[in-house]
């Protein structure tokens, strides 16, 4: 492939855009889904961990989330349980793109990072109901990037969202609910190029 410029000297797979947030006021909101709970959620996470990272929260309340801590540690609630899933520190590293899916199976949560399980546990009850990225109720925290986040229910994919519009209006790819960047900075898209040793650049 030849790379934007036209240099095809510098070998790479694919090149996109991803979304920088800054972490201060900025967050992406989209239409409220609450799934069952026969779920899986995924996206794809960087952050340098200089704080308190949420991946994806609900507006309304503090449950909801996935919140990765400064020593690449993170928590997971559903809707009815504020324990549901805990990780050690050093899960998450910094400063590299990471995989994360959470898959929740009537009472069973199962996550894995990078396609490797981690773990699982019982819990308490609920599914997920989100409606925002970068932001857990009113708090938003989050510096990095997420990328290709997706929601699953009983089987179907209901949420796609590939984050990479280089807009504040984020298409959503299953059925229109697109989403909408909060308080975006004017360098908060920035073109990566994927290696063929899989890295982006």
């Amino acid at each position: 492939l030849v790379n934007g410029d036209g240099d095809d000297t510098i070998p790479f797979i694919y090149d996109r855009y991803f979304r920088r947030n800054e972490g201060t006021t900025d967050y992406v909101s989209f239409p409220l889904y609450s799934t069952s709970t026969n779920c899986e959620i995924s996206f794809d996470a960087y952050t340098d961990l200089s704080g308190v990272f949420y991946g994806f929260g609900n507006s309304g309340n503090f449950n909801n989330r996935i919140s990765i801590d400064v020593n690449g540690g993170f928590g997971i609630r559903t809707s009815s349980d504020t324990n549901a899933f805990i990780a050690p520190s050093g899960t998450i590293p910094a400063n590299i793109f990471t995989s994360i899916r959470i898959r929740l199976i009537g009472t069973n949560l199962e996550v894995f990072v990078n396609d490797v399980s981690i773990g699982t546990n019982t819990v308490s009850g609920g599914g997920f109901d989100i409606n925002q990225l970068f932001r857990n109720d009113v708090n938003v925290n989050g510096k990095g990037i997420i990328a290709n986040f997706k929601i699953t229910d009983n089987g179907v994919l209901v949420r796609d969202y590939p984050l990479d519009d280089n807009s504040s209006d984020l298409r959503e790819l299953v059925s229109g609910q697109n989403g909408t960047v909060i308080n975006g900075t004017a360098d908060q898209w920035v073109p990566y190029l994927e290696q063929l040793t899989g890295e982006w650049l």
